[in-house]
Protein backbone atom coordinates (compact mmCIF):
# COMPACT_ATOMS: atom_id res chain seq x y z
CA UNK A 1 0.00 0.00 0.00
CA UNK A 2 1.34 3.17 -0.66
CA UNK A 3 1.66 6.29 1.18
CA UNK A 4 -0.14 8.99 -0.85
CA UNK A 5 1.55 11.77 0.78
CA UNK A 6 5.11 10.64 0.49
CA UNK A 7 5.31 7.97 -1.87
CA UNK A 8 6.38 5.23 0.09
CA UNK A 9 5.53 1.91 1.35
CA UNK A 10 3.74 1.97 4.38
CA UNK A 11 5.92 -0.21 7.18
CA UNK A 12 3.57 -1.46 9.84
CA UNK A 13 5.09 -2.62 12.89
CA UNK A 14 7.56 -4.97 12.77
CA UNK A 15 7.33 -7.50 16.03
CA UNK A 16 10.42 -9.42 17.65
CA UNK A 17 8.41 -12.08 19.41
CA UNK A 18 9.70 -14.20 22.99
CA UNK A 19 12.09 -16.35 22.01
CA UNK A 20 13.52 -14.67 19.12
CA UNK A 21 17.46 -13.42 19.37
CA UNK A 22 18.79 -11.03 16.81
CA UNK A 23 22.67 -10.39 16.53
CA UNK A 24 22.89 -7.10 14.26
CA UNK A 25 21.73 -3.42 14.01
CA UNK A 26 18.03 -3.15 12.98
CA UNK A 27 16.81 -0.28 10.84
CA UNK A 28 13.01 0.50 9.80
CA UNK A 29 10.77 3.30 8.86
CA UNK A 30 8.04 1.57 10.87
CA UNK A 31 7.44 0.76 14.32
CA UNK A 32 9.32 -2.03 16.40
CA UNK A 33 8.32 -3.79 19.06
CA UNK A 34 10.75 -6.16 20.98
CA UNK A 35 9.20 -9.08 23.37
CA UNK A 36 13.02 -11.34 22.65
CA UNK A 37 16.23 -10.33 22.77
CA UNK A 38 18.26 -7.79 20.42
CA UNK A 39 21.98 -7.29 20.75
CA UNK A 40 22.56 -4.56 18.26
CA UNK A 41 21.29 -0.77 17.47
CA UNK A 42 17.42 -0.17 16.56
CA UNK A 43 16.91 2.75 14.66
CA UNK A 44 13.21 3.73 13.54
CA UNK A 45 11.27 6.58 12.15
CA UNK A 46 8.56 5.14 13.79
CA UNK A 47 7.92 4.41 17.55
CA UNK A 48 10.10 1.76 19.41
CA UNK A 49 8.36 -0.51 22.17
CA UNK A 50 10.44 -2.80 24.55
CA UNK A 51 8.00 -4.96 26.40
CA UNK A 52 8.63 -6.40 29.68
CA UNK A 53 10.10 -9.74 28.38
CA UNK A 54 11.88 -7.43 25.92
CA UNK A 55 15.77 -6.99 26.16
CA UNK A 56 18.03 -5.02 24.22
CA UNK A 57 21.89 -4.60 24.27
CA UNK A 58 22.53 -1.50 22.04
CA UNK A 59 21.46 2.10 21.40
CA UNK A 60 17.71 2.86 20.10
CA UNK A 61 16.95 5.76 18.18
CA UNK A 62 13.32 6.93 17.87
CA UNK A 63 10.35 8.99 17.67
CA UNK A 64 8.94 7.85 20.70
CA UNK A 65 10.28 5.41 22.96
CA UNK A 66 8.28 3.20 25.49
CA UNK A 67 10.34 0.85 28.06
CA UNK A 68 8.80 -1.90 30.14
CA UNK A 69 11.84 -4.34 30.01
CA UNK A 70 15.92 -4.13 29.98
CA UNK A 71 17.98 -1.68 27.83
CA UNK A 72 21.70 -1.43 28.39
CA UNK A 73 23.01 1.32 25.67
CA UNK A 74 21.96 5.13 25.10
CA UNK A 75 18.56 5.88 24.05
CA UNK A 76 17.85 9.09 22.01
CA UNK A 77 14.23 9.78 21.82
CA UNK A 78 12.70 12.69 19.54
CA UNK A 79 10.12 13.38 21.31
CA UNK A 80 9.06 11.21 24.54
CA UNK A 81 10.51 8.40 26.59
CA UNK A 82 8.55 6.59 28.60
CA UNK A 83 9.79 4.40 30.85
CA UNK A 84 7.09 1.72 32.49
CA UNK A 85 6.99 0.39 36.04
CA UNK A 86 9.28 -2.62 35.18
CA UNK A 87 11.83 -0.62 32.68
CA UNK A 88 15.68 -1.71 33.71
CA UNK A 89 17.73 0.79 31.72
CA UNK A 90 22.03 1.47 32.14
CA UNK A 91 22.60 3.84 29.87
CA UNK A 92 22.37 7.35 28.73
CA UNK A 93 19.32 8.93 27.58
CA UNK A 94 18.25 11.82 25.20
CA UNK A 95 14.80 13.26 24.91
CA UNK A 96 12.36 16.06 24.32
CA UNK A 97 10.27 14.65 27.38
CA UNK A 98 10.86 12.29 29.84
CA UNK A 99 8.37 10.11 31.90
CA UNK A 100 9.61 7.45 34.63
CA UNK A 101 6.87 5.47 36.48
CA UNK A 102 7.24 4.29 39.99
CA UNK A 103 9.07 0.90 39.99
CA UNK A 104 11.23 1.80 37.46
CA UNK A 105 15.25 1.54 36.99
CA UNK A 106 17.58 4.08 35.58
CA UNK A 107 21.29 4.20 35.73
CA UNK A 108 22.80 6.90 33.60
CA UNK A 109 22.14 10.63 32.99
CA UNK A 110 19.64 11.74 31.15
CA UNK A 111 19.28 15.15 28.89
CA UNK A 112 16.66 16.83 27.58
CA UNK A 113 15.87 19.40 25.21
CA UNK A 114 12.97 20.74 23.86
CA UNK A 115 14.92 23.09 21.25
CA UNK A 116 14.91 20.74 17.82
CA UNK A 117 16.66 23.68 15.79
CA UNK A 118 19.37 24.33 17.87
CA UNK A 119 19.91 20.99 20.21
CA UNK A 120 22.92 22.45 21.94
CA UNK A 121 21.54 25.71 22.80
CA UNK A 122 20.84 26.22 26.62
CA UNK A 123 17.51 26.06 28.23
CA UNK A 124 16.17 28.70 30.31
CA UNK A 125 14.52 27.98 33.60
Amino acid sequence: MKNDKKGESDSGVSIISVGVEITGDITTRGSVRVDGKVQGKIKSDGNITIGERGEVHGDIHAMNITINGKVTGSIHSQEKLHLESNAAVAGDVFTSKLVIEEGARFLGKSSMNQNKENPDARQDF
